[in-house]
């Protein structure tokens, strides 16, 4: 961009988007981080997605000792 106004308005937009996009993102972050701790805090025994993640996480630790003991 050769003339200073126009590399100005650049800048100036880029800078706008900038923040707008930080704060849709902080927005949805604070969210999605709300919405872990509620989870944390009370787990539902009905989320099958959860218990199978649990039920890999300790059939890993058995597989491995099993592996190490053979």
């Amino acid at each position: 961009m050769v003339k200073e106004e126009n590399r100005n308005k650049t800048l100036d937009t880029v800078q706008q988007m900038k923040k707008t996009v930080r704060k849709w993102f902080n927005r949805q972050n604070s969210e999605m981080q709300k919405k872990l701790i509620d989870k944390a805090g009370h787990p539902n025994p009905f989320d099958h997605g959860d218990a199978e993640m649990v039920s890999e996480g300790a059939m890993y630790a058995v597989e491995y000792y099993n592996k190490e003991g053979q």
